[in-house]
């Protein structure tokens, strides 16, 4: 089908379907894989035309909100995301603020990353995994969100990250 990492597009679903895919498979593959659907009312009334099922169609538009953000941030925003948890899992207040804004080195001072480090550092030291989940625009800039799921089975928290000018405009885990 896809080659790894080529979101589904209107086009390959369509295809699938002239090539006589069943329903159940096209489904499936929808919620298998990363997608990148237009699902504007003409787009709709296209993949209507070109004779796609209901159930296709509605399984296009539940996924769509899934992994429509799957973009070439994911990779860079993962790094920067695995850099700040690791100067957090090892205590290392300069590796943290390394590629922070000006005005993020003002705000997080020593005394707040040693606090969130020795809380933390234990739990990231066991292992944890990153799963993105997307993005925000709030107050004029894009928020992108990833799950931290730590290998000690503990609760999982979500990591906030804001890049500006490819530094570190902000970072919270909830």
């Amino acid at each position: 089908m896809q080659p790894a990492g080529k979101p589904l597009t209107n086009g390959d679903i369509i295809a699938l379907a002239k090539a006589g895919v069943g329903d159940a498979v096209i489904v499936l593959a929808i919620q298998k894989s990363p997608t990148r659907f237009d699902l504007s009312p003409e787009a709709l009334v296209k993949l209507k035309e070109a004779g796609i099922s209901g159930a296709i169609t509605e399984a296009m538009i539940g996924r769509r909100g899934a992994l429509r953000e799957e973009s070439s941030q994911q990779p860079s925003t993962q790094g920067s995301v695995n850099m700040l948890l690791e100067a957090i899992s090892a205590n290392n207040y300069d590796a943290f603020i390394a590629n922070a804004a000006p005005d993020l080195k003002t705000k997080i001072t020593k005394a707040t990353f040693t606090e969130v480090s020795t809380k933390l550092s234990s739990r990231l030291k066991k292992g944890y995994e990153l799963q993105y989940n997307g993005s925000l625009k709030q107050q004029g800039v894009e928020v992108f969100l990833w799950k931290v799921s730590f290998k000690d089975a503990g609760d999982d928290m979500i990591a906030r990250l804001v890049l500006q000018d490819n530094k570190v405009a902000g970072f919270w885990l909830q």
